[in-house]
């Protein structure tokens, strides 16, 4: 995936970097309002987030940029935020991270601030990983109402698991 990713870059020109990962972000919100939920938008969904970690090192955000992006009420701009996050693994993203993770609007969203947890686990000092791991345990407690994502059988359920299991190393 790394390799895809990096031949996918290649061929965007710097310049056209930030331009293309905008629209990515729009594409994301296009694809949550146009498609029923599904193995197809998930796949499109997925696809675009790949894109976006693709992108990441070629826009240059600053650290910033990226929090504001966390932080944004724009689903397309979060997921922007946590695709950088993801690809960069840095743990300055974590409280932010942690939160949308707790906090998602949608089982997607939560999927890709897992996966961007997991890129910074092994980072994270004693107190991240406590607040981490009491995070996944409570949304480990599905309830679709409250939105707590993991459910088991899920590939949330799957990647909160490798994430515990992480922490315990």
């Amino acid at each position: 995936r790394q390799q895809w990713q990096k031949v996918y870059a290649s061929r965007i020109p710097v310049s056209q970097a930030r331009q293309e990962i905008e629209r990515l972000a729009e594409r994301y919100k296009e694809l949550r309002m146009t498609m029923p939920s599904g193995v197809q938008r998930t796949f499109e969904m997925e696809s675009v987030a790949g894109r976006m970690r693709a992108l990441a090192p070629e826009v240059k955000y600053s650290v910033q940029e990226v929090k504001d992006l966390l932080q944004s009420s724009d689903q397309g701009k979060r997921l922007l935020g946590l695709s950088v996050a993801e690809w960069s693994g840095d743990p300055i993203y974590f409280d932010l991270v942690l939160h949308l993770i707790t906090h998602s609007e949608t089982a997607f969203e939560q999927t890709i601030a897992l996966r961007a947890g997991q890129k910074m686990v092994s980072k994270l000092d004693t107190e991240q990983k406590k607040n981490l791991q009491a995070a996944l345990i409570e949304q480990r407690n599905f309830n679709q109402e409250e939105k707590r994502w993991i459910k088991p059988d899920s590939n949330r359920w799957i990647l909160s698991d490798r994430l515990l299991s992480a922490l315990n190393e």
